[in-house]
């Protein structure tokens, strides 16, 4: 586990090399991605098990011929890992 102090002294960028973390200490990102349901829910919303969701993804993403590229390379991730663990 990587805490956001380590992330920062090495040029983590936020949401780019690591997909959807935003530091804590990032005031004006504070809730982004939290919101309220409620009504939905009221309204009927269900949610389907997660794993429905992920075969289904993983079958679709098969079907596809690009390239999806998000997060730090495999070499950084390494030498970041390697960093952590000394």
């Amino acid at each position: 586990w990587a805490d956001e102090k380590f992330l920062d002294e090495n040029n983590v960028q936020p949401w780019n090399e690591m997909p959807f973390y935003l530091p804590e200490s990032f005031a004006e990102a504070r809730g982004f991605l939290a919101m309220n349901v409620d009504k939905a829910l009221e309204k009927g919303l269900k949610f389907r098990p997660l794993i429905e969701t992920v075969r289904d993804v993983h079958d679709w993403r098969k079907t596809q011929d690009f390239e999806m590229k998000a997060g730090i390379s495999a070499e950084r991730e390494h030498h970041l890992i390697a960093k952590l663990r000394n």
